[in-house]
């Protein structure tokens, strides 16, 4: 009896996945240069001078004014919140992305995307397994596979 009911608790039990709810929170900076610092205050050193406005950033972990960032190559620190805007952008991960005037490979290229280029979020559109993602580009409305970029 008892080999029967551990049977029937295993056919009807439900796998459970733990997931994280927390979606992923991404700022820009919003000045021509930020300082990227160890903790969360002036009195902490620079890590990093970043001279790059519309650098995307992950947020990590905040504390009063400052936000614990990562940036797509994995360099972790602080910033000054004011210097970050929610405005949303991504960088290019590699060289000669395609740049396409609608969401599909047939449509025209544009033009290519380099490597470390910072472009505008606008949406995404998920045709099919791989989405596509809307950005501007010096003033530019183009299309592009979204694993072309970090930011997301």
């Amino acid at each position: 009896m008892r080999c029967i009911i551990v049977w029937l608790s295993l056919l009807f039990a439900t796998p459970v996945i733990a997931e994280s709810s927390e979606e992923k929170t991404f700022v820009s900076v919003k000045v021509a240069k930020a300082n990227i610092r160890k903790g969360p205050g002036r009195m902490y050193p620079i890590l990093v001078e970043l001279h790059a406005n519309g650098y995307p950033l992950q947020v990590t972990d905040t504390h009063e004014n400052w936000l614990k960032v990562r940036d797509y190559e994995g360099m972790e620190g602080w910033i000054l919140k004011t210097l970050t805007s929610k405005v949303r952008t991504l960088i290019a991960l590699e060289d000669n992305v395609p740049a396409r005037t609608m969401p599909n490979t047939t449509s025209p290229k544009r033009f290519l995307i380099n490597k470390k280029v910072v472009v505008g979020y606008l949406k995404t559109s998920h045709i099919d397994k791989d989405p596509w993602i809307e950005i501007r580009v010096k003033g530019e409305k183009v299309w592009s596979k979204a694993h072309y970029f970090w930011g997301l």
